[in-house]
């Protein structure tokens, strides 16, 4: 007898309607739909000083930015977005030029419409 296994259930995550976003997501789900971003802001490692970063996509789940770093894969840190405060991340992936983090608790809904508003980059074709 073979058993047949199911395809999980592709998780989409509707920013037009953010009430439910949170619907069906696994905490440790890391393949949220990404946004192409340019957008300003900081990052910081625990007990050391702020330093400029660009945001170059986003997702509920995490973020990736141009960063010339030294932060290993597991350091924790903060970045903060102009208007936004402070939030919690660890960073997943550093190539030495381009840093990819993971959020510590996946970003509102309301505050992702926000961020895609106002420094979303227009898809070219």
């Amino acid at each position: 007898m073979t058993m047949m296994l199911r395809p999980l259930p592709r998780v989409v995550f509707p920013y037009r309607n953010a009430g439910d976003i949170y619907d069906g997501v696994l905490p440790e789900d890391r393949c949220a739909e990404r946004i192409r971003i340019s957008a300003p802001a900081t990052l910081r490692r625990s007990c050391d000083k702020a330093f400029a970063v660009e945001l170059i996509d986003i997702s509920v789940a995490g973020f990736a930015c141009k960063a010339n770093s030294g932060m290993h894969t597991g350091t924790k840190c903060w970045v903060t977005l102009p208007g936004l405060g402070p939030l919690q991340a660890e960073v997943v992936r550093n190539d030495g030029f381009t840093l990819g983090c993971a959020f510590a608790t996946l970003i509102n809904g309301a505050v992702m419409n926000m961020i895609a508003a106002r420094y979303r980059v227009p898809e070219t074709n």
